[in-house]
This record gives C-alpha cells, sequence and structure tokens, in this order.
C-alpha cells in the first residue's frame, strides 16, 4: 500500500511540474486518524507504527489522533521545516480558505495555520485546547493543552 500511494503521489507531483503550476499549488498530505488496529491490513508493531505512542485508529490516546502532516509549496512553504504545533483536520479549512483568499461565512473552529507553513510562528493563533468526543467503542472524551496558554496564578 506505501508503495503504491508513494507511487500515485509523485504522479500528481510530476503532473504539477508538467503543467506549470508547481509554484500555484499546494499539496497537502496527511490523516484522519492513526494507525488501523486490524492485524491483517497492517503489521502496526512490525513496523512500529505509532512509535512511542499508544493507542491506534479507534482510540482517543495519541497514537489514534496523532497524524503526520505534510504540505509541499515550492517558492512558499521552505524545505524540512518542521513544528509542534496543535492543530486539527478542521484547521484544514481555516488554512485553505485564506489561501485562496475566500471568507468562511459561518462559524467554526477551526484556526489557520497558513502563518506557520510560511514560516511566520510570530502570527500564529493557537488552540488553548482540542477536545475529542467519539462515541465509537464504549465512548470515549480527551483534550489536549496547548501549554503555551498555560499561565501562573495571579
Amino acid at each position: 500500500m506505501i508503495t503504491r500511494m508513494d507511487r500515485y503521489v509523485g504522479r500528481v507531483i510530476n503532473l504539477i511540474k508538467e503543467t506549470g503550476l508547481t509554484e500555484d499549488t499546494i499539496v497537502i498530505f496527511s490523516s484522519d486518524n492513526g494507525t488501523t488496529h486490524l492485524k491483517l491490513e497492517v503489521d502496526y508493531d512490525f513496523f512500529d507504527s505509532v512509535g512511542p505512542l499508544r493507542g491506534l485508529k479507534g482510540s482517543l490516546y495519541e497514537g489514534g489522533i496523532r497524524v503526520p502532516f505534510i504540505a509541499h509549496w515550492p517558492g512558499k512553504i521552505k524545505f524540512d521545516q518542521q513544528s509542534d504545533h496543535l492543530a486539527a483536520n478542521y484547521d484544514l479549512l481555516a488554512t485553505i480558505s485564506e489561501i485562496v483568499d475566500v471568507q468562511i461565512t459561518t462559524d467554526t473552529d477551526g484556526t489557520s495555520f497558513l502563518p506557520l507553513l510560511l514560516g511566520k510562528p510570530e502570527d500564529q493563533k493557537i488552540h488553548p485546547y482540542l477536545f475529542w468526543d467519539f462515541a465509537g467503542y464504549g465512548g470515549q472524551m480527551a483534550v489536549r493543552l496547548s501549554l503555551i496558554h498555560i499561565s501562573e496564578p495571579t
């Protein structure tokens, strides 16, 4: 599966180059959840799929909800840039809307992370927390705090 996905992503990147749209196209690659828990689909132990994290797909432990995010936009995003920014998939709507200069007309919880992508972390708005309420597998809830927003009591 990984080889096939790599081949298909390569085809998309090559087509973008061939059509001369490289500098006008952002390519985003991510996932909606962690590694599957189905042993028939992936040997997550052998591949060390979640590394030191615990939990798999369907779990609100970090192994079930923390996923990679890769963005490629030559001339806009610096190569090999990394971040520990706290974000969720619903931030993509806000980010893409800002990229294409379209105002979102309804309330959302999303926060654009375009400043971070463009190498301007000082302009980045930060979620004070992310919250999950997942009814599956007997019901689960999780909160992840952004320690940047926690301050000393006055």
